[in-house]
């Protein structure tokens, strides 16, 4: 009788048990020391319906226990922790609760899909944010840099060495144009060697044209990289002032940002050339509109930092007129005037746009022929 009062017992037992787990929401498993599956309730059928076996890791599509499961060593060691699946597009976590003999345990699993979905929304969105953040402060810091008066060489080192690390990992080069078409003003670059970036400054200037693409950009085959990516730089009224060039490809995200800080470097440099162009007028001589000494030095200074730093060669051809002293005594000075302008305007319709023409005394003339030899 004591017996049978006894399995009833256990029987009513394991029916109130049965219940109880079938009414809760989560899935939950008993299982023995083996992972075997000793119970479960209803809500394990919803989460799985496709049950593999009759060992829990078979829920999973295993046919052995997960290697970082933490009841490898033992349910009593992995009492209370955690562990994440994922299957079928859905994630789920595990929760171990030891048996009170230590011998296996209840397993609890719950469904946590949509909360990972929501975590990656506001993980994305953060990242928006601080992408947007960075944009802005990329901007303000390099305008408050190029409103410091620094100059043109600085600002190009500013935007290779500052700006363009946090967006571009590789080499990378900066080429502004001149005033007069075929020449460069500005060559400026970041982990390239002295003779790749020769190579490069150097196509810039060529006449070849197989050197450049329909579009006005290098040719691949110029650049010291398999891949690379050529950025235009515009001026305000939509004239291209000079390049940006990088080493291999840039994502999209990166190539925005990049685009919003290489729009006022644009116009800033676009700027310094209308004022190059000013100081151009301001250092003509009056009687043939040639350059006068002090211009001609400054440009002889300039072609002498690119030889230096690119090899890119110049030539000086010195000249002046005979007998000017006596034809100014015999004819008058009017007429001395004019042969210093007749010898002039023969120097402008012989020379190319990039070359520069100066009068550096009364009767003397200096050519200053850019790269060339």
């Amino acid at each position: 009788i004591l017996l049978e009062r006894r399995r009833r017992l256990n029987q009513e037992e394991q029916q109130f048990l049965t219940q109880i787990m079938d009414n809760l929401p989560e899935a939950l498993l008993a299982v023995d020391e083996n992972f075997l599956v000793q119970r479960k309730n209803k809500a394990v059928l919803d989460l799985f319906p496709r049950q593999m076996g009759g060992h829990c890791y078979a829920l999973f599509g295993n046919s052995a226990p997960c290697l970082d499961c933490p009841a490898q060593r033992g349910f009593s060691e992995a009492n209370g922790q955690k562990k994440s699946h994922e299957t079928g597009g859905r994630v789920y976590t595990e929760i171990f609760s030891v048996a009170p003999n230590g011998k296996g345990g209840l397993l609890l699993f719950r469904d946590i899909t949509r909360q990972v979905e929501l975590i990656g929304q506001i993980r994305g969105q953060r990242e928006e944010i601080a992408s947007k953040n960075k944009v802005l402060s990329l901007l303000v810091d390099f305008g408050i840099y190029m409103q410091k008066e620094a100059g043109i060489k600085e600002v190009a080192g500013y935007f290779l060495d500052a700006i363009l690390p946090d967006l571009h990992a590789g080499a990378a080069g900066l080429i502004i144009n001149d005033i007069r078409a075929g020449n460069i003003w500005l060559s400026h670059q970041s982990g390239m060697t002295t003779e790749e970036w020769k190579t490069v400054t150097k196509a810039c200037m060529s006449r070849d044209q197989q050197r450049f693409k329909s579009d006005g950009l290098l040719a691949d085959t110029v650049l010291p990289w398999p891949n690379s990516t050529q950025i235009p730089l515009m001026g305000a009224q939509g004239q291209r002032v000079g390049l940006v060039l990088l080493e291999g490809s840039i994502n999209q995200e990166a190539l925005g940002i990049l685009r919003l800080v290489t729009e006022p470097l644009g116009a800033y440099f676009q700027n310094q050339l209308l004022l190059r162009q000013l100081e151009e007028k301001a250092n003509k001589d009056a009687l043939t509109g040639l350059f006068n000494r002090g211009y001609l030095t400054q440009s002889l200074e300039e072609e002498q930092e690119k030889f230096h730093g690119y090899g890119i060669h110049h030539a000086l051809v010195l000249g002046d007129v005979n007998q000017l002293k006596k034809i100014n005594d015999q004819y008058g000075h009017e007429t001395g005037d004019r042969l210093i302008v007749t010898v002039a305007e023969a120097l402008r319709s012989t020379l190319r746009n990039t070359d520069i023409a100066a009068r550096t005394g009364g009767d003397e003339f200096i050519v200053l022929l850019t790269n060339s030899t």
